[in-house]
């Protein structure tokens, strides 16, 4: 009679072990969660990086090939791109490849020469074509007025555009020294500063 009550209580499990279980299962599926969609997050940062530094290479060569100063015209939002016209100014590439690129999961952070550069709202409101009415004021003339120039001599102006996403710890830049643009990554965040006093 003994043993068949021993091997009755050895037949199931009792519930402080299934919900132990349980417990261990929930914090496997959400840090499995969380590391997924952290992943996405900084595949579209890298993505979008990637084709940012491909678009103004694009924009360099054409600058090289037309001998016409181009734009970069970056906001709080995004970029678009611009061209330099002898007669009407800065004007919006119409190029599908130079669309207004609207990036709305990113903030974006732009130092041009040295010293933070102050972004606006959107592009909608700054790239946009220059018409004869509106070529009268100087509004017109600082809607289009881009933040890097590319020159038609290959150079560009010295930049580093900070892209990153608000809560993810991968941050991408874009830097030019004037001649040569290349991607940089970083993986801690940047506001944290550690100062020691011995």
């Amino acid at each position: 009679m003994v043993t068949q009550i021993a091997v009755a209580r050895s037949r199931g499990f009792t519930l402080i072990e299934l919900l132990v279980v349980v417990v261990i299962v929930g914090v496997l599926a959400g840090t499995l969660l969380l590391n997924a969609t952290n992943r996405g997050t900084q595949y579209r940062l890298d993505a979008d990086a990637q084709r940012l530094l491909q678009v103004i290479e694009t924009a360099r060569a054409q600058a090289l090939q037309r001998n016409r100063e181009w734009g970069v015209v970056v906001d709080e939002a995004g970029y678009s791109f611009a061209e330099l016209s002898d007669t009407d100014g800065w004007q919006v590439v119409a190029d599908r490849v130079f669309a207004k690129q609207q990036l709305p999961d990113l903030e974006l952070r732009l130092e041009v020469e040295g010293r933070q550069a102050k972004l606006i709202e959107s592009v909608s409101q700054r790239a946009r074509p220059v018409t004869d009415s509106q070529a009268e004021g100087e509004e017109a003339e600082a809607a289009l007025t881009p933040s890097i120039v590319l020159f038609s001599s290959g150079e560009m102006t010295p930049f580093e555009l900070e892209l990153f996403p608000g809560d993810a710890l991968q941050t991408n830049f874009l830097i030019s020294d004037g001649l040569n643009l290349r991607l940089a990554r970083t993986n801690e965040p940047l506001d944290l500063q550690l100062d020691f006093d011995l």
